[in-house]
Formats: structure tokens, C-alpha cells, sequence
């Protein structure tokens, strides 16, 4: 996953999903995310994931960051420059 991060259950542009009691965990300090919706596109958000009744176990490392569900708007960046830009929503 490179630079985005490395997460349990990434979800790219993945619509009418849901998770229901199930639990994750890492015990690698290199693993990011528990839950992470990501945004290929402009166009193609993850829209109607629903994470209900789940334990999230994670491991801080060396990372900066260690979160347990997290909704993106793009590839993760510390330059606001590289977020993308919503050119069209679905109905």
C-alpha cells in the first residue's frame, strides 16, 4: 500500500457493505488502519459502509498515526495539495 498505509480492511470506492461484529486486530506496528474507506477517484467514493458492533485492536509502533476506522477523501498526504477533488456525486 505504499504510501497510503497499510490498513486490516481497506475499501476502495466499495458501496452497500456492512460489517457486523467483526472484530480485527494487528500486532504488526507497521499496519495503519483497522477500517479504511478510501476514494479512487473523483467519482468513486465508498458510499453506504456501515462498521456496527466491532472491536478494533491495533498496535502502535514507530507509525504516527494508529486509527481504528477511518473515512478518506484520497490518498493519505500530509499536503492538502494531493486530497482529490469530488467531480461528480452518484444519485
Amino acid at each position: 500500500m505504499g504510501a497510503d498505509g497499510d490498513a486490516i480492511f481497506r475499501m476502495e470506492g466499495t458501496d452497500y457493505i456492512t460489517f457486523d461484529g467483526i472484530d480485527v486486530a494487528a500486532t504488526d506496528q507497521g499496519i495503519e488502519y483497522g477500517y479504511y474507506t478510501f476514494k479512487p477517484s473523483g467519482t468513486d467514493g465508498s458510499q453506504f459502509v456501515t462498521i456496527q458492533n466491532c472491536v478494533v485492536t491495533m498496535t502502535k509502533g514507530t507509525s504516527g498515526y494508529v486509527i481504528g476506522i477511518h473515512i478518506s477523501n484520497g490518498p493519505v498526504s500530509t499536503s492538502s495539495q494531493l486530497a482529490l477533488v469530488v467531480t461528480a456525486c452518484k444519485p
